[in-house]
């Protein structure tokens, strides 16, 4: 009887002290950003943004996104896909037109072949919209069958036809292998150069480079190197800034962010951000994230808890590679809560103890 006695008091003690410290983190658990979806759940998901220094069509910053809620019906895909947002200052965003600005049909719900992976491409005074199509063809686990796709807009609210670019089952998808993940697409110099990832396998997957004139027909895949670090990649950025490459990248865990020169060899910088322990809204998980620059660097990432996803925003501080969310009150998310027990006295203590700094709503990664 005292055993039982004495395991419910302990079991009391620990509850009530994972509930303090749940009213402690409150001040310094940021929200989100507010995007609102479609299909009303609003859960964007896999964030791609371009950047306009002097604006285009009235607005400076550009996202594609897909809501991804877990509750979606018929099926959890068929509500993703690609929906474009606005913005002034990157961070309250609003749609130009009623979204989406692609949807399936009623046979492509009956098989249940849903969207995904969308990226953003600035090509001669127009946006392009980059996605995939996945046609199950009825079967729910089969992802076999995939095409990349775009769509071409002049002005960000009337949107051209959808265009298959690449159809992976049949011979124009030869160069580009069997798979292609999360494309990161840039044009440069006359020419598409794109990133992706080359399988769905959890235990290989590698970084492949591919170029193309004409979005059609693409160069053999090119195998990228990650120097510096272990990383499998799931889901990638890259894009080209300060004539850098930068490649964020997902692993079914963590974010980590890479340089490179050549856009072939990428060099590890940093992790950024890792899933939360309690009490955020990136507790389960994170998931695709891109990254800009304005005047600072910004990254953009997919996020989720148990019930929705979730858009979250990065800030470059101060000196290169260090990354802060801001204060509660303005909508951008904080970076991580650690809760480390037998070890918490204060988030003072852990500011000095750990490499995550805690201090009046800040949060920063420095570079190691």
């Amino acid at each position: 009887m005292d055993i039982l006695i004495c395991t419910f008091t302990f079991i009391f003690v620990v509850l009530f002290y994972f509930v303090i410290l749940w009213i402690k983190l409150i001040p310094y658990n940021q929200k989100p950003l507010e995007i609102r979806t479609f299909d009303n759940s609003n859960s964007p998901y896999h964030p791609s943004v371009i950047y306009f220094k002097n604006g285009w069509n009235g607005y400076k910053y550009w996202m594609a996104e897909t809501p991804f809620p877990p509750q979606g019906k018929p099926y959890r895909d068929r509500q993703e896909c690609p929906s474009i947002h606005v913005s002034n200052d990157g961070i309250n965003w609003t749609e130009i037109k009623k979204n989406p600005i692609d949807d399936l049909t009623e046979t492509d719900i009956k098989d249940f072949n849903y969207f995904s992976d969308p990226h953003l491409v600035f090509v001669d005074n127009n946006l392009e919209c980059w996605y995939r199509i996945t046609h199950r063809k009825g079967i729910i686990d089969n992802f076999k069958n995939i095409q990349l796709v775009r769509k071409r807009s002049c002005d960000g609210i009337n949107w051209s036809t959808r265009e298959v670019m690449v159809d992976l089952a049949t011979v124009n998808g030869d160069s580009l292998g069997n798979m292609v993940v999360s494309p990161a697409i840039l044009y440069q110099n006359g020419k598409y150069r794109m990133w992706y990832v080359n399988s769905e396998s959890r235990t290989h997957r590698e970084l492949s480079y591919s170029e193309s004139y004409n979005g059609i027909e693409w160069t053999i895949q090119k195998r990228c190197i990650l120097a510096g670090a272990e990383n499998m990649p799931w889901h990638i950025d890259v894009n080209f800034i300060d004539n850098k490459y930068y490649l964020v990248s997902y692993n079914f865990k963590n974010l980590t962010l890479w340089e490179s020169d050549n856009g072939i060899t990428f060099n590890y910088i940093k992790k950024v951000l890792e899933p939360s322990v309690i009490g955020s809204f990136y507790s389960e998980g994170l998931y695709r994230a891109c990254i800009i620059k304005d005047k600072n660097l910004k990254i953009y990432f997919s996020a989720n808890d148990a019930f929705k996803t979730y858009i979250g925003l990065l800030q470059e501080y101060n000196e290169r590679f260090t990354f802060v969310a801001e204060g509660r009150h303005q909508n951008i998310i904080s970076l991580q809560l650690y809760v480390y027990a037998k070890k918490w006295v204060s988030i003072k203590f852990i500011s000095r103890k750990f490499f995550n700094i805690f201090t009046a709503g800040y949060n920063k990664f420095a570079r190691k």
